[in-house]
């Protein structure tokens, strides 16, 4: 059996399925040293500092958001952010603003993913879904003022860069969020067929839907300090496997894991009929898929850390991203 190939034309993350085979995967590669170190009490300030609660908000929306903020899981979009903003000179102020910033994007992806005319899920994170308790149209408001509220913060952050720098910036969140983002992406795993394959299955929705963010994280702060383009194209690149790599991830835990385990409904996708690699391949299959996708992120990186040293926390994100795969309940 062969897999979806992940090949480039002009570096714009175009999926082809030439195929790759999955027989021949390298063994798991681990790194040295250990996942960079940002407390998660400070990443939990830091989210309900700058969250949209005021004096006076209609009180189930501000539970929403209340809710949302103080469950952020991992926030390995946050930390991704602030340690690449870091790497590329800029203030550690201004770091946790963008990080913040993408983190509340994902937040509010999260909580649109959960509603009835989406997943339709029950329990996120370990925690009942904000829907269930507070009802639907708070969760919708609750979502887009995280949203408004990130923009304001990315605006904030780089308010005395270059005017070029910050049109690109604003150019490229519009790329990842907008109608050719997450939001077509959306918009596909809804309209998914069972079998559908290319830019409408499991792999190129995946890359609507996942990739987006991490790509926002990761070139965002080297496009504002300028960097070449040659290191914003690979920065690119990784975006893609590891966003396909952390879909991946999740859509074995929902083949494989119970929701008491997993912390979020399972078996979703299979009752719902959407996109799931690990559904499509099997579980073994679906393993190997990703392993390939470790080894072309970890080249990939290498190529990074050869002309900016900096980046080499890099390779710490990467093992904890190969971490989540091998604690899966195979």
């Amino acid at each position: 059996m062969r897999m979806p190939c992940l090949r480039f034309e002009n570096d714009r993350g175009t999926l082809y399925g030439d195929g790759i085979a999955v027989d021949e995967i390298p063994p798991l590669r681990s790194f040295g040293g250990l996942p960079p170190v940002l407390d998660a009490a400070r990443i939990l300030r830091t989210l309900t500092h700058h969250a949209p609660l005021r004096p006076g908000m209609e009180k189930s929306v501000g539970q929403v958001i209340h809710s949302a903020v103080t469950n952020p899981g991992g926030a390995m979009r946050f930390r991704l952010a602030y340690f690449t903003a870091i790497a590329h000179g800029h203030l550690a102020s201004d770091a946790s603003l963008l990080a913040c910033a993408i983190e509340y994007f994902h937040l509010a992806s999260l909580l649109f993913d959960d509603l009835p005319m989406m997943d339709d899920a029950m329990e996120r994170r370990g925690r009942i879904c904000l829907h269930l308790l507070h009802g639907e149209s708070a969760v919708i408001l609750g979502a887009l003022s995280l949203i408004t509220r990130a923009y304001a913060l990315i605006g904030r952050a780089f308010a005395d860069a270059p005017l070029e720098a910050r049109l690109a910036m604003h150019a490229q969140v519009e790329r990842s969020l907008g109608g050719m983002g997450i939001i077509n992406g959306q918009a596909r795993d809804l309209a998914f067929t069972p079998g559908a394959r290319g830019i409408r299955g499991p792999v190129g929705i995946a890359l609507g839907k996942t990739a987006p963010l991490v790509t926002l994280a990761l070139v965002i702060p080297a496009r504002l300090a300028s960097a070449p383009d040659g290191l914003i194209q690979l920065l690119r690149k990784l975006s893609i496997y590891w966003g396909l790599f952390y879909q991946g991830v999740d859509d074995l835990k929902d083949l494989l894991e119970r929701t008491d385990v997993s912390g979020k409904t399972s078996g979703r996708d299979a009752a719902l009929g959407r996109p799931n690699v690990a559904h499509q391949l099997g579980a073994a299959r679906a393993r190997g898929y990703l392993l390939r996708l470790s080894s072309l992120a970890a080249t990939c990186i290498a190529a990074i850390t050869a002309s900016h040293p900096q980046s080499r926390y890099l390779q710490a994100f990467q093992m904890t991203l190969l971490q989540r795969l091998e604690s899966l309940s195979w």
